[in-house]
């Protein structure tokens, strides 16, 4: 059974694009729970036409996307859960070769490629030059074709579309809710690298990604100060495990994505 878990902030704009995608491949058995950390907005009127294929937990303030993310995984009672940003989008196939990984019981968390993101999921890293000005149903094409079946490893996989397995969370946890916006997806990357599990990229699956649509819809320094405390948590965090030889964010992520 797979639980998907979206979390909501003013959202309306994407939300649905995001869920005709989702329900599209889901089985009877899977659940979808929308996580609306919104107290005034058009999202909540926006999915009322998928009543009865979603549920929806209403926060009655903005808890943050670690704590709601948690909150969703916890209301559900799934094998495995997919985290999934409102500002993406799936293209047909992804379940069954996301899911596939998690058979591997090395395999911690698994990921898309996407055209939106930070490191080696990015799509353009696994395809042909020339085939990255196609559109997204064209590019999936071509992942069906060259890159079917295949995945590699690691150091860090993006939160936008992250799948978890349950086995994994009920030991060590969920999202470091400490990090209330960003840097959520870098804690449990490096969280599940200690404990000596394998991330994968799912080199056939792709998820198309606005990018911090959520981010965006918050007022401009009230954003910046919650990206700035959840980065300075994390780096806190890190310097006190390695301490006092710190490694650099891409010997920990392979990206250079933060300064430690």
């Amino acid at each position: 059974m797979l639980g998907v878990v979206i979390v909501t902030f003013h959202s309306e704009r994407t939300i649905e694009r995001c869920l005709d995608a989702v329900l599209a491949e889901l089985l009877p058995t899977d659940s979808v729970i929308i996580v609306d950390n919104s107290e005034n907005d058009l999202t909540a009127q926006t999915i009322s036409r998928f009543k009865g294929r979603i549920s929806v937990i209403r926060n009655e303030s903005n808890l943050g996307y670690s704590i709601a993310a948690n909150k969703g995984m916890a209301a559900q009672q799934c094998d495995t859960y997919l985290l999934l940003n409102p500002d993406t989008q799936l293209f047909p196939g992804w379940r069954g070769r996301l899911l596939q990984h998690l058979q591997d019981d090395r395999v911690g968390a698994v990921g898309p490629l996407s055209d939106n993101v930070c490191g080696r999921q990015f799509v353009a890293f696994h395809l042909p030059s020339i085939e990255y000005k196609y559109s997204y149903p064209q590019i999936q094409q071509v992942l069906d074709t060259i890159n079917r079946d295949t995945w590699e490893v690691t150091k860090f996989l993006s939160g936008q579309c992250l799948l978890l397995p349950d086995r994994i969370i009920q030991v060590h946890g969920g999202l470091d809710e400490d990090l209330v916006l960003g840097s959520d997806d870098l804690e449990i990357s490096w969280r599940l690298r200690r404990e000596g599990y394998e991330l994968r990229i799912a080199r056939d699956v792709l998820c198309s990604h606005i990018g911090q649509h959520s981010f965006d819809q918050l007022e401009g320094q009230k954003k910046q100060e919650l990206l700035d405390q959840s980065t300075e948590r994390l780096v806190k965090k890190v310097r006190e495990y390695y301490r006092p030889d710190v490694p650099s964010a891409a010997e920990l992520w392979g990206v250079d994505i933060i300064a430690l």
